[in-house]
C-alpha cells in the first residue's frame, strides 16, 4: 500500500517517530460501523493508533461526506442553525466541526 508512506509513528520514544516514508507502518485492522477505518501499527514499537489520528476526522462519529456537507454550507455564507438543519444536525455539532477547523472561536462568557 502506497499510501502508508504519509503516515508515521506518533510514540514519541520510538525511533521513527515522525518520520514519514520509513516503511514501519503497516495495517493492523479495519475498524468503525463500515469497517472503512485502518487501525494502523508500527513496528518499530509496536504501538497502535487510527489513521484519522491528528485530522478532524480524529475521534468523530460523523461520516466524512457529513463533515464536509457542514464546511459546504458555512463556504456559501450559510449561518449554523441553518446548516444544523440542512444537514440534520443538531446545530451545536455544527459548531463544533467549525471549532475542529478554526473556523469558530468560543467566547469566554
Amino acid at each position: 500500500m502506497d499510501d502508508l508512506k504519509n503516515f508515521f509513528c506518533w510514540n514519541k520514544k520510538c525511533g521513527k517517530y515522525g518520520v514519514r516514508g520509513a516503511e514501519n507502518i503497516f495495517v493492523r485492522a479495519w475498524y468503525g460501523k463500515n469497517k472503512d477505518i485502518r487501525l494502523l501499527c508500527c513496528r518499530g514499537c509496536g504501538k497502535k493508533f487510527s489513521e484519522r489520528r491528528g485530522t478532524i476526522f480524529s475521534d468523530s462519529r460523523l461520516t466524512k461526506e457529513k463533515t464536509f456537507s457542514v464546511l459546504e454550507h458555512i463556504a456559501e455564507g450559510v449561518g449554523v442553525r441553518k446548516t444544523g438543519r440542512l444537514t440534520t444536525l443538531y446545530h451545536e455539532i455544527s459548531k463544533i466541526v467549525l471549532s475542529l477547523f478554526g473556523l469558530i472561536v468560543y467566547s469566554s462568557t
